[in-house]
């Protein structure tokens, strides 16, 4: 990846992140310490109220709304009006949804409360950034929370998800990339232990704004509960 390039997406809101810019982060207590059980395509997730799964072609209209509204929540306050309707509508439809479903670089992890969408992480196999000086990572490339989920956890039990991936597929990196001005969403990455090695150019609608790029090492320790969680 030439990351001199304008990248089209931001996926890190920590909605929790609000990641694709946004953020979750808060104290409650929601997940046990049960690890994860892979079970193919299931990924199940034991916790009181919640469970988790890879997402399919059929979730393409949940995913797609609850990404829109993420996004929009989280930034609204900090852009124009014209650069939010520009980016929203080029980057969020069903029909875009489904292509990254069927994108076998990609994964899609969801997690659901008795069945609601509470939120949903997508990871991307893809060339690494020249900074990171590895041949192979995984990029978590979103990472969204619905609103009302937000403070519960949701956020921590997507990025369990995606380090398992990791560390069952063999990657000793994973990456993202994050808005410079998002700080909670910073401090959540810090504290699941990544560490800032760049930083990469994107375009908001017609705005040019500065990702900042994180990075965390994969070790057995990684994928388990942090003590922030």
């Amino acid at each position: 990846m030439d990351c001199t390039k304008r990248k089209t997406e931001r996926d890190h809101c920590p909605c929790y992140l609000r990641h694709d810019r946004w953020n979750l982060y808060s104290k409650s207590r929601i997940f046990s310490q049960k690890a994860m059980e892979n079970t193919g395509d299931k990924v199940s997730l034991k916790s009181n109220d919640f469970s988790s799964r890879r997402g399919t072609t059929d979730d393409a209209a949940l995913l797609t709304s609850l990404g829109a509204k993420a996004f929009h929540d989280t930034f609204v306050a900090m852009n124009t009006k014209e650069d939010m309707d520009l980016y929203l509508s080029e980057n969020f439809s069903v029909e875009r949804l489904l292509l990254e479903l069927t994108d076998s670089k990609n994964v899609f992890f969801i997690v659901e409360n008795n069945g609601q969408l509470a939120g949903y992480a997508k990871t991307r196999k893809s060339t690494s950034p020249d900074e990171l000086e590895v041949s192979q990572s995984l990029e978590i490339e979103r990472l969204y929370a619905a609103k009302e989920f937000i403070g519960k956890k949701v956020g921590d039990a997507l990025m369990q998800c995606c380090l398992q991936q990791a560390a069952d597929e063999g990657y000793h990196v994973v990456w993202l990339g994050v808005w410079e001005h998002n700080l909670r969403a910073i401090s959540f990455y810090e504290k699941w232990g990544f560490e800032k090695f760049g930083s990469h150019p994107f375009m908001l609608g017609k705005d040019l704004q500065t990702d900042l790029l994180f990075k965390k090492t994969i070790t057995s320790a990684s994928i388990k509960k942090n003590s922030y969680t």
